[in-house]
């Protein structure tokens, strides 16, 4: 059977990358975007596009009669953790009611492959490495719609024989490896977006919090490179595996500073920061123990200062298009 990949938030960061990884595979794939927090600048001429919301049933079902998808790779969805933290309605309404719609309707039309892109915010704040077995305790409340989708997904996979990978995405850094695409959203709460932001435009950055229980007080987080990200999807897309639950990242923790010096040895600048107060919904400690995807999954993954430099490179490149 060849696969047909419908990809929701197909014109989002990871999106986009995967959606030139599959052109360039020859694997078909349509994207559905509501462009509330995307752009279509990556959108090549060949690549399918359906403009709208996912719970949008028409659009689904015109999707369904013209694409015919196979697989889907759900990744739409409101992201910013302080955000969630105060607009818990929309994150609710967004994240977890219209997934649930999107998931439903194709199930119905007997898709039974679905991966979906969930987050190491389902994590609790201690300090131990995130293993997938782990009891999870949400850091926030973006973590907490993720969870629901989870569980909701683990149910439907039993009941309906689905072939289910839930994918706990930790921090997504870098760009295409032919810089076709990105991270170019201005409201993005991005680590690495907002360094080259005070890079580029000569200002001071501003570290959220110093007093954490970590090493030098500021928060750790595991960065995987994004070209590494959308390997690891098409991997699954391809592999049949008996593993449902996998983290996605390096079992390598960094910093808020150690990723500021990394960024002024890699470029060769200085970057002046301050402390200002905490994020609400921050957690201190991030890392994830990869193992069970390392037991499948052996390709190795881009040097960190790799991802640090074509980050820049392409923020630089793309600065006054970001929307």
């Amino acid at each position: 059977m060849s696969i047909k990949v419908l990809i929701s938030g197909g014109l989002g960061y990871i999106g986009t990358v995967l959606s030139h990884y599959l052109n360039e595979k020859k694997i078909d794939f349509a994207i559905i975007d509501d462009l509330s927090n995307s752009s279509t600048k990556f959108l090549k001429k060949n690549f399918i596009f359906y403009k709208g919301n996912i719970n949008n049933i028409s659009i689904l079902k015109k999707i369904y009669n013209q694409f015919k998808p196979t697989h889907i790779v759900h990744l739409a969805a409101s992201i910013d953790v302080n955000e969630s933290e105060i607009k818990k309605k929309k994150y609710y309404n967004n994240n977890v009611l219209n997934s649930k719609k999107f998931i439903n309707f194709f199930i119905k039309k007997k898709v039974k492959n679905f991966i979906f892109s969930s987050t190491a915010a389902v994590y609790n704040c201690n300090s131990n490495k995130k293993k997938e077995n782990l009891r999870e305790i949400p850091a926030n409340y973006y973590g907490q719609t993720k969870l629901i989708v989870e569980n909701f997904l683990l149910k439907k996979k039993l009941k309906h024989n689905l072939c289910i990978k839930i994918l706990r995405f930790f921090n997504v850094v870098g760009a295409d490896k032919f810089f076709r695409a990105g991270n170019i959203s201005k409201n993005s709460k991005h680590l690495f977006n907002n360094i080259s932001k005070s890079i580029f435009q000569k200002n001071t950055f501003e570290v959220n919090g110093k007093n954490y229980k970590t090493s030098d007080g500021t928060c750790i987080r595991d960065f995987i490179d994004i070209n590494d990200l959308v390997k690891i999807i098409i991997f699954f897309l391809k592999k049949k595996n008996k593993h449902t639950i996998f983290n996605i990242g390096t079992n390598v923790g960094y910093s808020v500073l150690k990723v500021l010096n990394s960024f002024e040895r890699v470029l060769n600048c200085k970057i002046f920061y301050k402390f200002v107060k905490p994020r609400t919904g921050d957690a201190p400690n991030l890392v994830c123990d990869n193992r069970l995807l390392r037991s499948i999954y052996s390709s190795k993954f881009i040097n960190f200062n790799k991802s640090v430099k074509s980050h820049y490179i392409f923020y630089k490149k793309n600065f006054y298009n970001f929307i």
